[in-house]
């Protein structure tokens, strides 16, 4: 998942989260957050955070997950602020 803000097209690295298959794991509250893909359980995992080239993403599956922009935002501060 591209976290970085893609409006500023000249930016050549952008932060990423990996969005995984959920098998039923416990997650952590505000650092892996559940999310329904063609009704299939996964999890963001902000614990995976990175910063990769632009160039090097090939979106296979493109979704609008804006319903969760503000949790997103909340974990992140969560994770570099403490709270």
């Amino acid at each position: 998942m591209v976290l970085t803000n893609t409006t500023f097209h000249e930016i050549d690295q952008i932060l990423i989260a990996p969005v995984k298959p959920r098998e039923g794991e416990a997650l952590i509250r505000r650092l892996q957050i559940p999310v329904d893909i063609d009704s299939k359980p996964h999890f963001i995992d902000l614990l995976d955070m990175a910063t990769i080239f632009s160039h090097q993403i090939a979106p296979t599956l493109i979704l609008d997950l804006g319903q969760l922009r503000h949790e997103i935002k909340s974990c992140i501060d969560f994770l570099i602020e403490g709270f």
